[in-house]
């Protein structure tokens, strides 16, 4: 597992790799912490390269859609087994994500 951070005021792009389970992603919170302060308001999850995430990865997503509303955070390029994590959690139906290069703002 690993992330990039790629920062433009007042965006970061958050560039996740590998499996993001639990220990993981409790590894990243505080330094996510430290990336999304400040000047940031915008944050992008960008998941090419993930194969896999757990309700561990969910929670970090709902913390940054409550801190930043539906209109500031959203998740990118996610695989088929990654979107049916997010659909079963009924999440999908919440949150906005970027579906084939097409940002879709589900708000009801």
């Amino acid at each position: 597992m690993n992330v990039v951070f790629e920062k433009n005021i007042p965006r970061l792009v958050c560039r996740f790799s590998g499996k993001w389970n639990c220990e993981a992603c409790s590894e990243l919170e505080p330094e996510l912490a430290r990336q999304v302060s400040g000047e940031i308001t915008e944050v992008e999850f960008d998941l090419r390269d993930v194969p896999l995430i757990t309700s561990a990865f969910l929670r970090l997503c709902v913390i940054y859609y409550k801190k930043l509303g539906l209109q500031k955070f959203h998740v990118a390029n996610m695989n088929d087994n990654v979107k049916s994590v997010f659909e079963l959690s009924g999440l999908i139906d919440i949150m906005a994500y970027t579906d084939k290069g097409k940002r879709l703002d589900l708000s009801g």
